[in-house]
């Protein structure tokens, strides 16, 4: 993969282009901030804000799962802040 030092995807400067690997790419892209996390993920079901809701609420997780529509694996790992660990 052709990856960019400078972060911009549109830059086609030799200078700011290097050989890389798709993790390399995904590393540089969430440096950058153009990688899409969160909400702006086109595959994301919630909101930041559901997410910050769904750490505070002491119900169990199968309830709170059928709430918002994900499962309730996904509820876990959001508590575990294995998922959305940068809010």
């Amino acid at each position: 993969m052709v990856l960019h030092k400078c972060g911009n995807r549109r830059c086609c400067n030799p200078d700011h282009l290097y050989d890389g690997t798709s993790t390399q790419n995904r590393r540089d892209a969430e440096m950058h901030g153009t990688a899409p996390i969160g909400s702006r993920h086109g595959q994301s079901k919630l909101s930041e804000a559901q997410v910050l809701a769904i750490r505070k609420d002491e119900r169990m997780h199968k309830l709170i799962a059928a709430e918002y529509g994900v499962s309730r694996t996904a509820i876990t790992h959001i508590k575990l802040r294995s998922t959305w660990g940068w809010l």
